[in-house]
């Protein structure tokens, strides 16, 4: 019985035996610079949580690319932006993709909610914490870059993952977001994930210069998540709108993210939770 098989059972058991997760944990998902996989990424992770037993939501906080629903081939007609300005609930705003993955679009309600009056926050925060029975993983996929909005997200998360390529400018980016967010928060713990790599070794070989960099200039070490290899089916999945490990279950691809899965679900760090989530990227 593999690691993901026996992570999965625990769930099933713990969810049987009347337990409930109060707490879920908040992940953001994030990247130095667009274009290195981290929607793919975020949806094929979001499915393979699925797979072991967790309830997963996903949150698409890209201001206005909606890429999540894209790739799922799904139409959101609500967005964060209805949850606050019509009175409706979380509920009404969540939608089911495969597999019964949940999926938030956050739309222009996003910018809206991290420059919101403060008058407001208490309404809004209560209906965002309902998330928190509702799921175990709640994963954030982010715009690229060094934002304000985008660092308020990393900052306000659980965890952090950082999805980079084997390519100079990538890596130099996601060293360059790095940066900006440890000398807001020395204590900040980043999970590097190598997309597109051609091999093992070439992605042993981009962790290392991210890290060595990190443990030289800002005393931190990077925490090795994996990597998922180049693969042309990739492609092809995406242009289906099907997520990768479920058109290509059985595949050395599927195995690597599955792997990287079984990783986020085998730490138990504390969890804040989406209402603690909420409350440090609102600033109160």
């Amino acid at each position: 019985m593999d690691q993901a098989e026996k992570l999965r059972i625990l769930a099933a058991n713990l969810k049987n035996s009347g337990y409930v997760n109060k707490r879920a944990k908040v992940i953001t998902v994030t990247s130095g610079k667009g274009g290195v996989g981290k929607t793919y990424i975020t949806v094929n992770l979001a499915i393979a949580l699925k797979q072991m037993g967790y309830e997963v939501v996903i949150l698409d906080a890209d201001l206005g690319l909606a890429n999540v629903e894209i790739m799922l081939g799904m139409v959101l007609k609500r967005n964060l932006s209805d949850l606050l300005y019509r009175g409706i609930s979380i509920q009404d705003i969540i939608y089911s993709g495969p597999l019964n993955v949940k999926v938030i679009s956050g739309g222009s309600g996003i910018d809206e909610l991290l420059n919101m009056n403060r008058n407001y926050l208490d309404i809004i925060v209560r209906k965002l914490s309902e998330l928190d029975s509702i799921a175990d993983f709640i994963l954030i996929d982010t715009g690229a870059g060094i934002s304000e909005g985008v660092q308020r997200f990393i900052l306000a998360a659980d965890e952090v993952i950082v999805v980079t390529l084997p390519e100079p400018t990538a890596i130099a980016d996601a060293y360059a977001l790095i940066k900006v967010i440890i000398n807001k928060r020395k204590e900040k713990i980043f999970k590097l994930l190598i997309n597109k790599a051609k091999n093992e070794i070439e992605a042993e070989a981009t962790y290392n210069k991210i890290n060595i960099a990190a443990s030289k200039f800002l005393g931190i070490n990077i925490y090795k998540l994996g990597y998922i290899p180049e693969d042309s089916r990739i492609h092809d999945a995406i242009n289906r709108q099907i997520p990768y490990i479920i058109e290509y279950p059985h595949s050395y691809t599927t195995e690597c993210i599955k792997k990287i899965a079984s990783d986020i679900a085998g730490h138990s760090y504390k969890n804040r939770g989406i209402k603690g989530f909420f409350k440090y990227l609102l600033g109160y």
